[in-house]
């Protein structure tokens, strides 16, 4: 474990809890929820495309503090970033960025286009560096060398339904950093909803980006520590 403090109790990510208010400016739009046949008294259930989401989105559906991302369909509040994640996405966007010799952009926590349903924002993300400028759509799954999350309190949400959806856009290769176990877990090779190449590093023994081999550290280098 770091030793600048303790990971935060794992937590799954939950829902975005709509309003009373909420509900109905949705329905008001012409929204229909999923559950639209379910019993009365019980709350709606929505689901959005990505199109739909950019939609509430410029309508000013959301409060300026709400932290969000869409995954298959679903919007999530996103977790209160802790010392130690900060600590180390700040990190890996120094590392990644000395390396980088005009060859990728580093990305920290802005969306990618998976497909119609799912615009997560991972925490790093190596990019094409056109796709980065361009200003008609978010970097896309075919736009991305590598993406990384940075995993404390949400590190079974990463490795579980978050590492499906990358590996069902075809993500070429997925770092977790895993701070409650102080390594970097490694997977490539996407086929359907899972990865068929797993590594784990840790320490001393070296993590490369498969499509920039030389752009390697140890494992020790990505985690938050004290000098």
């Amino acid at each position: 474990m770091s030793a600048l403090a303790a990971p935060p109790p794992e937590v799954l990510p939950r829902s975005y809890r709509f309003t009373a208010e909420q509900h109905r400016r949705l329905e008001d739009l012409g929204f229909v929820p999923v559950n639209a046949c379910a019993e009365a008294g019980s709350s709606p259930s929505w689901r959005f495309t990505a199109e739909e989401y950019h939609r509430l989105d410029e309508l000013e559906f959301f409060e300026p503090e709400d932290r969000v991302e869409l995954l298959d369909g679903e919007i999530f509040t996103m977790s209160p970033i802790g010392i130690l994640h900060s600590v180390a996405v700040r990190r890996c966007t120094r590392l990644f960025t000395e390396r980088a010799r005009g060859r990728y952009v580093v990305s920290p926590q802005l969306p990618v286009h998976l497909d119609e349903l799912s615009e997560p924002q991972p925490d790093i993300v190596l990019l094409q560096p056109d796709a980065a400028e361009n200003l008609a759509r978010h970097p896309r799954n075919e736009d991305s060398f590598l993406v990384i999350e940075i995993s404390d309190s949400t590190l079974r949400f990463n490795r579980g339904r978050k590492l499906r959806a990358y590996a069902r856009a075809g993500i070429r290769e997925v770092w977790i950093v895993n701070l409650r176990d102080d390594c970097v877990e490694i997977f490539r090779a996407p086929a359907g909803d899972s990865h068929a190449e797993t590594h784990v590093r840790q320490g001393d023994e070296m993590v490369s980006c498969q499509a920039f081999p030389d752009v390697s550290f140890p494992a020790r280098d990505l985690l938050p520590r004290l000098p």
